[in-house]
This record gives structure tokens, sequence and C-alpha cells, in this order.
């Protein structure tokens, strides 16, 4: 243990107590797994995701900067930054479990940030909730293969899918506990952003260039339909609607004529992320287009087990499975 200090009246720390101290918070934070198949393994990816996560509330994507997704290709990322799709993915996964603080954290992190920021809401921000700045670079080498750039461009995107995802986030929390008059409001807030904003190209959860993205309006269609199980009457009514009406734009759009969906209403290529909204039941039960979709993206996507995001080609450039 290092201790700086410049109160020289202050106790000496004990690296006893203080690891005894660690020991009971992190009993008490991580929530009793025991009636999961695996409670180790859930308990540890609860830790890690708690670890992740700010006093503020918002969680970390990665601890990571300036690291090639593949050597020599010159495409460094900074994760370091609160994503809050990917902040609601991780609230959905605790909510299936239970009430915990995680959730509560989610919740609250991206209630505020809704607001706060409407039609114009970030993909991103700051673990403290701020804006996250643009990329730029630094007088450093960087990591063998990568480069020095730190920030993200997503920080000026519009991804359509976030206030889908932040929807279904707020509908699990309310099955657990009533919404804090903040989530209500945020509820609003992405509802309204929804219905003046779907029409328009997005970034999709790729963070590539502007074009209209089956998935990001699927996400929505979703977010929409489980907001609506949990809210009262005519907003109720006014989000099934909605979503009915997305939806049938949507397949007007983006589903192919062979029956499956495609990338975008341009693009005819398989897209591994339309699995998500597909097997949250986006698609009526007696629709063909989720089994013929999931046996497209199987066929062209799927490697030793694992999927490609989208065209094979396309994707070796872009780097990650």
């Amino acid at each position: 243990m290092l201790e700086v200090s410049t109160d020289s009246e202050r106790p000496r720390l004990d690296p006893g107590d203080l690891w005894a101290a660690t020991e009971r918070e992190w009993r008490r934070a991580v929530p009793d797994c025991s009636a999961l198949a695996a409670p180790r393994d859930a308990r540890h990816a609860y830790a890690v995701l708690r670890g992740l996560t700010s006093s503020a509330g918002g969680m970390v994507a990665a601890v990571t900067t300036s690291l090639p997704e593949r050597a020599n290709t010159g495409r460094s990322y900074d994760y370091r930054f609160a994503w809050l799709r990917d902040q609601c993915y991780a609230g959905l996964a605790v909510a299936a479990h239970g009430p915990h603080e995680l959730l509560d954290s989610a919740v609250a992190f991206t209630a505020d940030r809704i607001p706060a920021d409407g039609d114009a809401v970030r993909p991103a921000y700051t673990v403290t909730g701020e804006p996250m700045p643009r990329e730029h670079a630094l007088p450093l080498p960087g990591y063998p293969g990568g480069s020095d750039r730190i920030g993200n461009e997503a920080a000026t995107q519009f991804q359509l899918d976030t206030f889908g995802e932040a929807l279904q986030l707020f509908a699990a929390a309310a099955r657990h506990n009533p919404l804090a008059p903040e989530a209500e409001a945020a509820v609003r807030v992405a509802v309204d952003a929804v219905e003046r904003r779907w029409p328009e190209p997005d970034a999709g959860l790729w963070e590539l260039e502007n074009r209209w993205c089956t998935h990001s309006r699927l996400s929505v269609v979703c977010g929409l339909r489980r907001i609506a199980e949990v809210l009262p009457g005519k907003d109720s009514r006014r989000c099934a609607d909605m979503a009915d009406t997305v939806l049938a734009e949507t397949r007007r759009r983006c589903l192919h004529p062979d029956g499956y969906w495609r990338r975008a209403a341009d693009d005819d290529g398989p897209e591994a992320a339309l699995l998500v909204p597909l097997a949250r039941g986006c698609a009526d039960a007696d629709d063909s287009s989720a089994a013929l979709t999931r046996a497209r993206i199987e066929d062209t996507l799927a490697q030793d087990g694992y999927l490609y995001r989208f065209g094979r080609a396309r994707a070796r450039s872009a780097g990650t499975p």
C-alpha cells in the first residue's frame, strides 16, 4: 500500500483494515446469484460491471484507449466512455435477475442524459455524464500497430436505436419498482424524440455513415412495445400505435422480397445485429422473416461459432467479428 498525504496529524492507514473493509463492501455490492444456473460466473460478471461503473453511475464501455482492433490497420479507438446503449444492455441483464444497484444506476444515468439533450441525445458520454471529446492525437507513438488517437467520433452522431434501448431499460425497471419522476420524464422525452426522428437516417450501432438502418428501427419498435406495457391509458396506446407505424414502414423499405430483413433500406446485405430485436419478439410469432433472417445470417456471417458484424469483406476491414 502506498499512502500519499499532506496531513501529518492524520492517523496512519492500516492495510489490513482497508482490505477487510474492501471485502465487506464488495460482498455487500454483489448480489446473491445462487438461484441462477452459473452463480459464480454471474457474480463475477456483476462484479466486473460494478467495477466499470463510476460513482456518478456511468458504466465505461472498456478501460482501453489507442489500441488497434487489428494490427497495422490504423484503426484505434478510445472506449473509456459510457455508451447509453451498452449501459442499457447491462441494465436489462441485471433486471432479469432482480432490482439491484446496477439497474438503479443505469436507469438514473440514462434518465439524466435523455431530458438534458432530448432529440440530440448523444450515443455516449463521459462516465460523469459530460459530452465526450472529439478524436484528437497526443504527442505519443501509440500502441504498436495503432496510433495515439483519443476521444471518439461517436460524440457527434445520431443513433436512433439508443432511444429504443433506453425505453426497454425503463420498462424493465418499472416491472420491479415504480419509476422515479426523473425516469418518467425521460420516457416522455424519448417517446417524443422517436416520434420526430425515426424517419431520419442514422449512423446505427456500428457508427458508420448515415443511412436508413433496419436494426435501428426494429430496436425502436421493441422499445415502444415494452414501454407501452407499463404505461397507462392513452400513453400506452400512443406507443403501441407508433410501434406499429414504424414496423410497417420498416417492412416496406427493409424487408427483402425473399422474406428476410436486409441491413438497410439501400443495402441487401446481412446484419448480425438484427438478431437482437428479432430475438426480443419484434416480428410476430407467425412471421417467417425472423427464421429466414437468422438462417441467412448463419449462412453468410458465421465462422467457427462467431459472427461477423455484416458482410465479411467489409467486416474484415472494420476489424471485429
